[in-house]
């Protein structure tokens, strides 16, 4: 975690391409309607694709929300880390390496139970689970994540959490522990 978090110049985020199946349209929605309601939120929304131009018109001229566009992969840890929560409102998904890469950095991840989400993230102890990808619910999580005090201990064990599963060190002491068993056979 380069930045803690409670210092992070973005209060939430999107990462990811600008698509239906994302689900971006009803976070800039939501993030309007956040920004419009919480005076000191930041938003940042990071990615392109067919749904660019639209997000830019729902999201407007606002000041505190910043459309980035695409940034390059070797320099996206560096936006994670200038984010606090990272919406992921996706209406289908594998395991999506965006929140991966997010976790690692420390961000807090609020997301839709789709594809193998549920195996790294765990509701209110290393992110949030949102009941959809609706507008409202990302405003409901919002509200909830806002009443929490112990965001840095989430970030903290969303790091930890990727870290000792989904590290190349994890990676490889896994392989060590499997080719040790099949020596034994």
């Amino acid at each position: 975690i380069e930045i803690p978090i409670t210092e992070r110049q973005y209060d939430l985020g999107f990462v990811g391409r600008f698509s239906e199946i994302k689900g971006v349209v009803q976070f800039a929605t939501a993030a309007k309607e956040i920004v419009n309601t919480h005076p000191n939120a930041h938003v940042v929304l990071i990615g392109d694709g067919p749904l660019f131009e639209k997000v830019r018109n729902i999201v407007g001229d606002s000041e505190r929300i910043m459309v980035r566009g695409w940034v390059e992969h070797n320099r996206i840890h560096e936006q994670y880390n200038q984010i606090q929560v990272l919406f992921a409102p996706s209406k289908s998904e594998g395991l999506p390496t965006t929140l991966l890469e997010a976790m690692g950095c420390g961000v807090v991840v609020a997301s839709t139970p789709v594809g193998s989400v549920t195996d790294i993230v765990i509701d209110g102890e290393t992110g949030f689970l949102l009941d959809d990808h609706n507008t409202a619910e990302m405003l409901s999580c919002y509200d909830r994540i806002q009443s929490r005090n112990d965001m840095a201990a989430i970030s903290t064990a969303a790091r930890d959490s990727v870290r000792d599963t989904y590290s190349k060190r994890a990676a490889q002491d896994r392989f060590t522990e499997i080719t040790s068993i099949i020596a034994t056979m």
